[in-house]
């Protein structure tokens, strides 16, 4: 026993003495044991992810009925406003094309709103830009640096803390600028906050990219003020995760949707697959209000897609884009302004 002890206490010393040779065998996990500390604290902050046993249940959408359960008919002045908000342009030189045009059409044919903002820091250009402008609410932002005092160093936060802020001043319908709507929103309307699932089940959290909203509401001003908390390296935590976590406690004044409103397919391999490349003929009647086409997960862009490259491609996309075009006899506008665009 006195052999291996002293054994032991050899090894140990040998050992430290060659950490204090070559330090940077330990230093890198110190530094990523101090990180993950600083992130515990951050997180232990956000009480949400404490959810008490005795929380009522969520408010789920009901297909059947097209509505959220448990919810009230607000007076009118509680009404969320039918106008809707794009938040582009926040980095200069924004692309603008045919794609982008066409989604501007399709909300106002689909939801028919009074009034559709435009709030940008840099406005796009092109030919299908200036096609589009008049149809638009133009009104120019600062792109934040800062939130209660946390840095935003990515441009996607930033956009994350403008849409909420621009509910906060308006109220209304928030739509990425790569949703396309399928139908109006008029029944959605009726509650004073509306998000939908990412992932089955709300598995990845309720995401931002739709966002239906009164500007009185309390969910709306709650999940701003949890910026307080702000955290650059959380990537996705208060613009999809944190909202889930917040509709458990703040049940009565949320109603999600479930992951086909909005976010069906989603962004994995398997959805961005279906979108742009291999339609499986889905119906997209029932249950789908718009569709978001993850433009930055499509690695090949479409910032110069053509009319022909929309209907001759076999996705998801492809299709719900030309069936638009047709619906509306829109291709021969169409391609009339790409020619005249060619000619001159």
């Amino acid at each position: 026993m006195k052999e291996s002890w002293n054994t032991h206490s050899c090894n140990s010393f040998t050992s430290l003495v060659d950490l204090s040779r070559n330090p940077m065998k330990w230093l890198f996990p110190v530094i990523l044991y101090s990180l993950i500390l600083y992130q515990l604290r951050i997180i232990s902050k956000l009480h949400h992810l404490i959810i008490p046993f005795s929380v009522t249940s969520q408010v789920y959408y009901d297909n059947s009925t097209s509505i959220c359960k448990n919810f009230m008919t607000p007076s009118s002045s509680q009404v969320v406003p039918n106008i809707v908000h794009f938040v582009y342009g926040l980095e200069k030189d924004p692309p603008f094309g045919i794609v982008e045009h066409l989604i501007v059409l399709a909300t106002i044919r689909r939801i028919r709103p009074e009034k559709i903002y435009f709030h940008y820091q840099y406005l796009p250009k092109g030919t299908w830009w200036e096609r589009t402008k008049s149809y638009l609410t133009l009104n120019q932002v600062s792109s934040p640096l800062h939130i209660f005092g946390k840095p935003l160093n990515h441009v996607a936060h930033k956009a994350d803390v403008v849409r909420l802020e621009i509910l906060l001043k308006y109220g209304g319908i928030y739509l990425d600028m790569d949703v396309f709507p399928l139908k109006g929103f008029d029944e959605l309307r009726r509650f004073p906050m509306v998000l939908g699932q990412e992932g089955v089940d709300g598995s990845i959290g309720l995401a931002n990219a739709v966002i239906v909203a009164h500007s009185s509401s309390s969910f709306l001003q709650q999940w701003f003020l949890e910026y307080r908390h702000f955290n650059d390296l959380l990537w996705n935590w208060f613009s999809v995760r944190l909202p889930k976590i917040m509709s458990f406690e703040m049940s009565d004044s949320i109603c999600v949707l479930n992951h086909t409103a909005f976010f069906d397919p989603l962004w994995t391999e398997e959805g961005i697959e279906e979108l742009y490349y291999r339609d499986r003929g889905r119906d997209f009647d029932n249950g789908h209000y718009a569709i978001h086409f993850w433009g930055a997960e499509f690695k090949h862009g479409w910032e110069n897609f053509t009319v022909q490259d929309i209907i001759s491609g076999h996705g998801v996309f492809h299709r719900l884009l030309t069936d638009f075009i047709y619906e509306f006899d829109q291709k021969q506008y169409l391609e009339l302004f790409e020619y005249s665009n060619k000619v001159q």
